[in-house]
């Protein structure tokens, strides 16, 4: 891991692949893991099939829950849906945050 400043004056911190796997923040097939400097803007950052959907007027059918106890978002259908918020893993998650 180094420190550079970029042209426009900003610092930057550049991170290897290699380096973001033996930090645990990286899985071996690039999956961004609880821990990762920037998980937390990952995880609030819309998936470019929903901003396809919101540039191009269609409404995106995907949902995208957090199950467990590993913190990995997954894709999740309407029941995983209701059953992730009125069974009370939803408030569970407010909770830790």
């Amino acid at each position: 891991m180094k420190t550079e400043i970029a042209a426009d004056g900003v610092t930057e911190v550049v991170i290897t692949y290699k380096e973001s796997i033996e930090n645990g923040w990286l899985s071996e097939g690039g999956i961004i893991l609880p821990g990762h400097p920037l998980y937390s803007e990952t995880l609030n950052t819309p998936s470019a099939d929903i901003l396809d959907g919101l540039r191009f007027g269609d409404s995106s059918n995907q949902r995208h829950i957090i199950f467990g106890g590993d913190g990995l978002m997954r894709q999740a259908n309407t029941a995983q849906l209701d059953k992730y918020i009125h069974e009370g893993e939803y408030d569970q998650r407010l909770a830790q945050i």
